[in-house]
């Protein structure tokens, strides 16, 4: 049995856009929640979901390569403000 192409394009493209759309709530949340569980527990789903990217990223057409990285860095820059945010919390204990 042949798998439609369209049909594949299609499911990778839903598959891809869930994925970023999770990732970039996720980071977002991180970034403005109050709540420590909450920024946790979703720091913990962003990550799950920028390695599944990574994982299909060779899948992808260009355009969808180009939106997983643009999600990827924001990833990346949700995690270093988490960073930040936690060096200098420690610093302000000591």
């Amino acid at each position: 049995m042949q798998i439609d192409d369209g049909l594949l394009k299609n499911a990778t493209e839903i598959y891809i856009n869930q994925h970023i759309r999770i990732l970039e709530e996720s980071a977002r949340l991180v970034l403005e929640s109050k709540n420590n569980k909450t920024r946790e527990d979703r720091y913990e789903l962003a990550l799950q979901h920028f390695s599944t990217l990574s994982k299909i990223r060779k899948y992808a057409d260009k355009n969808q390569k180009k939106r997983i990285a643009d999600a990827q860095d924001y990833f990346m820059i949700m995690n270093e403000h988490r960073s930040e945010e936690r060096r200098v919390g420690k610093e302000c204990r000591s």
